[in-house]
């Protein structure tokens, strides 16, 4: 698992890469980190 530091500078390039699928399945708290 990577830090809440390195998801915070790689938000948009994640959210971007990642479905609707992944989306639904990591935890809201993480969503909420990178920012959807």
């Amino acid at each position: 698992m990577t830090s809440s530091s390195t998801l915070r500078d790689n938000g948009t390039k994640v959210s971007d890469s990642f479905g609707p699928v992944e989306r639904a399945v990591l935890p809201e708290s993480m969503l909420q980190v990178m920012g959807w």
